[in-house]
C-alpha cells in the first residue's frame, strides 16, 4: 500500500492553512478543463496569479480590483513585491502539468 505524500509548502514559508493548501490536497475539490487535461481549480488561479505577478513586476495592476494582498491571503504567503512573485513562479513551476512535447 503507498501512499502518496500531500503536498505542502515544504521550504517555503507558507500558511499551511491558506485557501490554496487547503484546495490542493482536497481530493473532491472542483476542477476545470484546460486544453483537454483537467486541472484542479487552484492549480488554475495560480496560473493566472503568474500571470498578473509578471504583469505587477512591470509597474502594471492586472485590472482595477486587483491586490497583492490578496495574493498573500490566498497562497499563504508573505513578503514584498519580489518574494511574493518568485514564491509564486516557484508554485507555478511545481504544480502546473506541463503540456507533452510533440516531435515531428
Amino acid at each position: 500500500m503507498s501512499h502518496k505524500k500531500k503536498p505542502s509548502p515544504g521550504d517555503m514559508k507558507a500558511d499551511a492553512s491558506a485557501p490554496f493548501w487547503q484546495e490542493i490536497n482536497d481530493p473532491d475539490a472542483r476542477t476545470i478543463n484546460i486544453n483537454g487535461v483537467d486541472v484542479k481549480q487552484c492549480v488554475y488561479n495560480l496560473l493566472i496569479t503568474r500571470r498578473d505577478m509578471r504583469m505587477y513586476m512591470k509597474g502594471i495592476k492586472p485590472h482595477r480590483g486587483w491586490q497583492i494582498r490578496q495574493v498573500k491571503q490566498y497562497f499563504g504567503i508573505k513578503g514584498g513585491k519580489q518574494k511574493i512573485h518568485d514564491q509564486i513562479v516557484h508554485l507555478a513551476d511545481k504544480f502546473i502539468p506541463t503540456p507533452p512535447t510533440s516531435e515531428n
